[in-house]
């Protein structure tokens, strides 16, 4: 395979947030040269791409696999929520999990995710996932995957994506466990979240404390993986930090003391807006969440964005996922999150772009290989037919995905337009 993309307007993914005139040279998996308008070199097939936008592929820092996004009782915990999590552990549940997996990884790589982040699954099915988009047998974004999460009793995917024990020496063997089976990071929840708070106005509650999170981040590293942690509060921020924690997953509002931390680990901050927004916005019979949901989607969306402002200003790092399968926060969902970014944390459209490609290469410790289009980088793009930053609007149609060297032409996720109706009227 060896073709040059042509006449295209190329986003390199640096800070220049400049577009150039550039062809692409691409052989095989990866970028082999680029050259200046209008020298085409001999012996490569041409993909002409003559007044279109190229830029690198978009990289999610936070999925779960599992569902649509679509609104749902058994979200918020309850009867029918048992029912399902029963099904999924029979021989029954097995191909109805990976049929949704399935369908979940296509559409995020037809939506221009060529890198994702997965962080919690059930019955380990993203990890075979991964295996069969490695081995070529499945269509989809390099998978980074965790597994399910670590937590206590009663934390946070207790019951359903957490693996969970109050003693820290039944924690570390559950991470043993994870480990045993080959992930890319290890997820745990250092505090609960908003569908299952209990009181108004605290949907981070600590759940785990010191010593069970520092025994599991210290195995971790000791084997070379990564730790991300759900983490919705302050307190919860500095009990992960001080214990080693490298990614705190959507975050709140940061202190003086929570900055010098993050400073001091060079540790993450990931923004997941796509299920804040709308859960905090939309009317509780759309969402079919109830009103403490409500009230603390609220606190947790305010948190969320005086926090990464916060971060932003301070040079933490700073990444972008979209916590897909929550509520309204679909697998195509990461053009929206960076619209989202742009409208809420009120950065640039380019800066917004950055942040979700090369600024997650980096968080991934992948920026040599991902997140920009230079020569010896995989060949992950996307093809706009408009300037996007123009008008960001643009990543929601692309002309072109490649994932490393293969082009998909025209690619069209399978949406679901009443979410997407009900998405773009929210005018908050």
């Amino acid at each position: 395979m060896k073709y040059v993309i042509c006449h295209g307007f190329v986003y390199d993914g640096s800070e220049d947030f400049t577009w150039k005139e550039k062809n692409i040279y691409i052989k095989d998996e990866n970028i082999e040269a680029l050259t200046d308008w209008p020298v085409i070199l001999p012996g490569y097939d041409i993909i002409e791409a003559r007044g279109q936008y190229i830029l690198p592929g978009l990289i999610n820092m936070h999925a779960h696999l599992f569902g649509s996004g679509k609104p749902s009782k058994s979200l918020s915990g309850g009867p029918v929520q048992d029912f399902l999590m029963k099904l999924l552990h029979t021989p029954a549940g097995k191909p109805i999990i990976m049929k949704l997996v399935k369908n979940s990884v296509e559409s995020s790589l037809y939506s221009g995710c060529t890198t994702e982040r997965t962080m919690g699954d059930f019955i380990w099915s993203d990890m075979e996932i991964r295996n069969r988009i490695s081995n070529g047998r499945q269509n989809g974004p390099r998978l980074l995957v965790s597994g399910p999460a670590i937590t206590v009793i009663d934390g946070h995917g207790h019951g359903t994506i957490s693996l969970t024990a109050n003693e820290t020496e039944k924690l570390v063997e559950y991470t043993k466990n994870v480990i045993d089976h080959k992930p890319d990071w290890i997820k745990i929840c250092v505090t609960g979240g908003v569908m299952d708070a209990k009181v108004k106005g605290e949907p981070g509650v600590v759940k785990m404390n010191s010593e069970q999170v520092s025994a599991i981040t210290g195995l971790a590293h000791s084997y070379g993986y990564k730790v991300a942690s759900h983490t919705e509060s302050l307190d919860g921020i500095k009990v992960a930090l001080q214990n080693g924690v490298d990614t705190i997953e959507h975050g709140a509002q940061l202190d003086k003391e929570a900055i010098e931390l993050f400073k001091q680990t060079k540790a993450a901050f990931i923004t997941t807006l796509s299920p804040a927004v709308p859960l905090a916005y939309l009317e509780p019979e759309i969402t079919m969440m109830n009103d403490l949901c409500v009230y603390n989607s609220n606190v947790l969306l305010k948190n969320m964005i005086e926090g990464t402002k916060t971060a932003l200003k301070e040079g933490i790092p700073v990444g972008m996922g979209t916590d897909c399968s929550c509520p309204f926060s679909t697998p195509y969902a990461m053009p929206r999150e960076i619209e989202f970014f742009v409208r809420y944390i009120g950065v640039s459209n380019a800066q917004a772009v950055y942040i979700a490609t090369n600024q997650n290469a980096k968080i991934l410790g992948l920026q040599h290989r991902i997140g920009q289009i230079l020569p010896n980088y995989s060949a992950d793009l996307i093809v706009c037919n408009n300037n996007p930053f123009e008008d960001i609007r643009a990543l929601r149609v692309l002309e072109d995905v490649y994932k490393e060297g293969k082009r998909y032409h025209k690619p069209n996720p399978r949406k679901n337009q009443w979410m997407e109706d009900i998405l773009d009227k929210i005018n908050r």
